[in-house]
């Protein structure tokens, strides 16, 4: 019988190495039983709370539907997916195609009766387990930002909780072109001729949705409160889509913020930052802070009314 192997390992302190570890037990299960290992499919540093981001799993079903193999092989539930419903409706399009599940681990199989009984059990503690590592990594950053100390996170201008000097000029320059009026676009345009390494160009990545700098990179720093020396935690949560697994960042109420004020990490003066301020126009900071993207007209918040002064 052709089988398949599945692995994942996510952020809760594996590594690449739980991938070959997670190989190793399937593959020596499939010699045991007689199988033969058709083809292995895997997700690298990614959580099990969804299924639309995740390629392998993407693949593996493709491959579902077209009965490629007899037999999916895992370590344990887990690893197909963390969420109560995405787990029993993934098991279910397999099983409708004649295809068996194994976790050969946690000892699960769908070809034996009470199979759903597991599984659902499996993702009520996948699901529990995954609130529960986030409430504590919450609880954590919370203590850490009312003591004052760093909570993750870089912004460009800062290395390691400091100024780093070489980028503090960058930031300096783009407010000011920006305060002069140059457009975000323009600002990026010199930067890029001038060879300036942009946010990220360091950042390990296998796939990458641009080079340089952009547009919508500038606009970003020019409403980072940080390069005033206003410190803000807490300030936005990121909720994750159940279906296709993409993040969207929502405001919290500012009531939930934690904010200190830190001039050993100022690199704009305030009035730099208030002419910047003034130019982008409360409408349009808002509106973009909010959506993070563009505004719905081309002149919304640059233009005022000569009558009541709205934008």
């Amino acid at each position: 019988m052709n089988a398949v192997i599945y692995s994942r390992f996510s952020t809760d302190r594996q590594t690449e190495s739980s991938i070959a570890d997670q190989v190793r037990v399937c593959s020596e299960h499939a010699t045991r039983e007689g199988f033969h290992v058709a083809e292995r499919y895997e997700d690298q540093g990614i959580s099990g709370a969804a299924i639309g981001n995740r390629p392998g799993v993407t693949r593996l079903l493709e491959g579902a539907l077209g009965r490629r193999f007899d037999i999916v092989l895992v370590t344990d539930l887990s690893r197909l997916s963390r969420s109560q419903g995405d787990l029993s409706k993934m098991i279910d399009r397999l099983v409708a195609k004649g295809i068996r599940v194994v976790g050969v681990q946690d000892g699960y199989d769908s070809a034996r009766r009470g199979h759903k009984l597991q599984a659902g059990l499996s993702g009520i503690i996948g699901e529990a387990f995954r609130e529960m590592v986030k409430d504590r990594t919450y609880a954590a950053l919370q203590s850490r930002a009312k003591d004052n100390r760093p909570t993750g996170g870089r912004a460009y201008g800062y290395r390691d909780g400091t100024i780093n000097s070489d980028e503090a000029v960058i930031v300096q320059t783009i407010f000011s072109r920006s305060a002069d009026g140059a457009s975000n676009r323009t600002i990026a345009a010199e930067l890029n001729s001038r060879g300036i390494a942009s946010p990220g160009s360091t950042w390990s990545r296998s796939e990458r949705r641009c080079a340089g700098w952009m547009g919508s990179a500038i606009r970003v720093m020019l409403m980072n409160e940080r390069y005033t020396g206003r410190v803000i935690w807490n300030r936005s949560e990121w909720v994750k889509d159940p279906d296709s697994g993409r993040r969207i960042r929502r405001e919290r109420p500012r009531s939930e913020w934690i904010s200190r004020r830190d001039e050993s990490l100022r690199i704009v003066s305030e009035d730099l930052w208030e002419r910047v301020q003034q130019r982008l126009g409360p409408a349009l900071h808002d509106a973009r802070l909010k959506s993070g993207g563009k505004p719905k007209y081309m002149l919304s918040g640059l233009l005022r009314c000569g009558e009541c002064d709205a934008h």
